[in-house]
């Protein structure tokens, strides 16, 4: 029963590890798109609300720049939605191409997600740590106590 309950304990470690890796790889996924979006050179323009002709529950934003008219999901988006569809509302294109356009003028909803993600992964490694390291200890006070 010893080695089954051991067996248990050392799969469970290993998704513990596995989750918080695939959190961290998410972590600095959203950190390092936060840090390349946040300084580029943005202007300010409206754009329009419009329903996604590919998928019904999601929405573009149509914009003019430059003449130009683009129709483009926002780089910066956590939600499908982000209005009433025809609404209009403030955005944030960027100016060396038009076609990335930001809900946000600082991108700090990516920062903040990333860091969430780093920040859980991290815990839950120290998690899976201080476990092994508790088990080992009581593993060795059980074999000094059969001393």
């Amino acid at each position: 029963m010893k080695k089954l309950a051991e067996k248990w304990q050392f799969i469970v470690r290993v998704i513990i590890i596995l989750v918080a890796i695939g959190l961290m790889i998410t972590g600095v996924y959203h950190l390092s798109n936060y840090f390349l979006d946040h300084k580029l050179e943005k202007t300010q323009v409206t754009a329009l609300i419009i329903q996604d002709p590919k998928d019904t529950n999601d929405q573009l934003l149509k914009y003019s720049f430059e003449e130009k008219t683009y129709k483009e999901a926002p780089r910066d988006r956590f939600l499908p939605h982000y209005g009433n569809l025809d609404e209009k509302i403030t955005v944030y294109v960027e100016t060396s191409n038009p076609q990335h356009v930001f809900i946000q003028e600082t991108a700090t909803g990516e920062g903040t997600i990333g860091s969430l993600f780093l920040g859980w992964g991290l815990f839950l490694i120290l998690i899976a740590w201080l476990e092994r390291r508790v088990l080992k200890l009581l593993k060795r006070a059980e074999n000094i106590d059969k001393s």
